[in-house]
């Protein structure tokens, strides 16, 4: 399993603050390559900066699917 899918996978299973890290971290690796000015990484960069930002504010909307499968049987 990549990053990218555990990342995906960590709000639906109730893993909103695991989620949370591992984009920072990866925004705080991906900011080191955009000084350098790489226009692709600038690019990554700003979409998890918009993403950081959509979950910071939102985050309480996120379902959590693990938790709702358990209520529903």
């Amino acid at each position: 399993m990549g990053w990218h899918t555990e990342i995906r996978s960590d709000p639906w299973e109730d893993r909103k603050a695991a989620a949370l890290n591992r984009l920072q971290r990866l925004h705080d690796g991906i900011s080191t390559q955009a000084r350098m000015e790489n226009p692709a990484a600038v690019q990554r960069r700003d979409a998890l900066a918009d993403l950081l930002g959509y979950l910071h504010n939102n985050g309480q909307g996120v379902i959590g699917y693990s938790h709702w499968r358990e209520q529903a049987t």
